[in-house]
């Protein structure tokens, strides 16, 4: 499944992930590594019946910038 990221939540668990490895149920952050987030994704291409094309759906995607 491919999704687009539409909407993207710094939340206060964030807190949480930028502990040192290990004590985070996520896993930390590292230095230089994208900020992950719950985000709110628009479904593109995918072959499973639930997900169809243009649908939203909940993700936890890290925030990058491609150009």
């Amino acid at each position: 499944m491919l999704v687009r990221t539409r909407i993207i939540s710094c939340v206060p668990t964030i807190r949480n992930w930028l502990n040192p490895p290990g004590r985070s149920y996520r896993g930390a952050i590292g230095i230089d590594d994208p900020i992950r987030g719950t985000a709110a994704v628009g479904i593109l291409p995918s072959r499973h019946p639930l997900f169809k094309i243009g649908r939203w759906a909940r993700a936890v995607a890290p925030r990058v910038r491609i150009h």
